[in-house]
């Protein structure tokens, strides 16, 4: 079964922390499979549901609710307001309403998102933030960087600002001419996400886990990851709802970044400590590219203190207790 990466990263990785510790058993089952008679069978106590807001979806919802079993819908997106650029749609705000109400507990990814729920419903809500599994995509040896500048770049689908994005590619562009070896990888659902003025290796689409491993055994020298922020306030109640993952990823494989100093970054790195936070203007992005290249003292002390960080406060076995507890209560 393919399963989104919303899905894996908010319920499928804490619940398998979970089952390999002995605490719980779990099914991945997709809304067309569920029946009455599968759902006696089985004998759940309690059901998981990911961000779904569709029909199918919400006749099953009907169908768990009538047998009496606890639902416990998770969200980790503003699904009632997609920015233009997501490929997302929030013509079916009725229908999540509809499953949100007869869930028994609803879990939010943070602060901000909580509150635009509660503006459609008030309803018991817990934040429970992201995890990574650091023992699971680790490697014993360490990550060692390439001869030659390397950065990476992932994106899943569209770019996440729209502003910016000529400053943005410009800071790309004068720094490639500076250092002619750089190299640039791009993890992205769609091709050529950087237009074709700068030269960069289309890595293409992975799952979650294939992502992950990569990261861990990669040579990149560090990571970017930029994202609109105050220049864009349209885009606010949007991207204040996301979950600071690529933090996550980056610093368990020990990866240096720079990240636009945006709101769902600012609460979690600490700038020339665990990350570096720069505002989205050219100067200011060229800057940090062309420092980081240059230091590679910062990059050290960046890569230790963001994997650390991650290690001792964004662990998947938090986020998985948390879990625990909405379970058993």
């Amino acid at each position: 079964m393919q399963l989104g990466r919303s899905i894996v990263i908010r319920l499928i990785e804490p619940l398998e922390y979970l089952n390999k510790k002995g605490l719980i058993d779990y099914e991945v089952l997709n809304p067309g499979d569920i029946t009455s008679e599968i759902l006696k069978i089985k004998k759940f106590d309690l059901v998981f549901i990911n961000k779904s807001c569709d029909k199918a979806t919400f006749e099953v919802a009907k169908l768990i609710n009538s047998l009496k079993i606890k639902i416990i819908y998770d969200l980790d997106d503003n699904i009632f307001e997609f920015p233009s650029y997501s490929c997302g749609s929030s013509n079916h705000n009725d229908i999540t309403l509809e499953i949100l109400r007869i869930s028994s507990i609803i879990i939010t990814s943070n602060l901000p998102l909580e509150r635009i729920i509660w503006k459609h419903l008030k309803k018991r809500t817990i934040i429970i933030e992201q995890g990574i599994n650091i023992e699971k995509y680790s490697v014993k040896n360490g990550r060692i960087e390439s001869k030659h500048p390397k950065i990476v770049f992932t994106n899943a689908d569209n770019l996440k600002f729209n502003k910016f994005k000529g400053e943005f590619l410009l800071a790309l562009s004068k720094i490639q001419e500076e250092f002619p070896n750089l190299e640039i990888d791009v993890y992205s659902d769609k091709k050529r996400i950087l237009g074709e003025k700068i030269k960069y290796t289309d890595l293409g689409s992975r799952s979650y886990s294939e992502h992950k491993l990569e990261l861990a055994k990669s040579d990149y020298w560090f990571a970017i990851v930029p994202l609109a922020a105050c220049e864009e306030p349209e885009l606010n109640s949007f991207h204040n709802c996301k979950s600071p993952i690529k933090y996550l990823d980056y610093g368990m494989s020990s990866i240096p970044s720079i990240f636009s100093d945006a709101y769902i970054y600012q609460g979690v790195i600490k700038h020339l400590e665990t990350g570096i936070l720069t505002r989205n203007n050219h100067s200011s992005w060229l800057y940090w590219l062309r420092r980081l290249i240059l230091d590679r003292e910062l990059r050290k002390k960046l890569a230790l203190n963001s994997h650390i960080d991650i290690k001792e406060n964004h662990n998947i076995q938090r986020m998985s207790d948390k879990i625990l507890d909405v379970i058993y209560n």
